[in-house]
């Protein structure tokens, strides 16, 4: 979190961005980019990563090889 905040510190600094001050055209499309479309786009990204992400397919899977294991270690001892 703190480096996230430490980025877009630097991001609206860079846009002229000035605290308790009427802001400049620059500044503002720099905080219209910082807080609406890079979250967006971070969002379908995220949307993107989670439609590929096939583990409800392997989960049956997981879940039998890990009883297997707990039979194993149960029988072991």
């Amino acid at each position: 979190m703190g480096l996230t905040s430490f980025i877009v510190g630097a991001f609206l600094k860079n846009g002229g961005y000035v605290a308790n001050a009427v802001q400049t055209e620059k500044a503002l499309s720099y905080i219209e980019i910082c807080f609406i479309w890079i979250p967006i786009v971070l969002c379908l990204c995220i949307a993107v990563l989670t439609y590929f992400y096939k583990l409800d397919s392997i989960r049956e899977n997981m879940t039998e090889e890990l009883e297997g294991r707990r039979q194993e270690m149960v029988c072991g001892i």
